[in-house]
């Protein structure tokens, strides 16, 4: 499958590191660093920004940085990680090879 023609938009991630993955695709070939995410592909927004706004406000929901920086509107893949962030105030979150809600 061509990586722009996947049907499933929320395992675009996958479809990138597939190469490093092994035929199990469920752990990483060995002796190779764990990918990492880091920021909204759509929109190329860090998780590092995203905190540091974040940080500026009392509380911060999804629905506030949707609105701010638009992060979770296109493709939807960076919600699960953008959750994660919100939750452990962690820049880069290991790669989620199921990031379906």
């Amino acid at each position: 499958m061509d990586f722009f023609q996947t049907t499933q938009p929320r395992t675009i991630h996958a479809e990138v590191w597939k190469g490093m993955m092994d035929d199990s695709i469920d752990k990483p070939l060995a002796g190779r660093p764990q990918p990492m995410v880091d920021r909204c592909v759509c929109h190329d927004i860090s998780f590092a920004d995203i905190l540091t706004w974040s940080s500026q406000r009392e509380r911060t929901t999804l629905d506030d940085i949707r609105e701010h920086f638009g992060c979770g509107e296109s493709c939807g893949t960076c919600v699960p990680y953008i959750r994660q962030v919100l939750g452990t105030r962690q820049c880069s979150i290991p790669l989620m090879l199921d990031t379906s809600d």
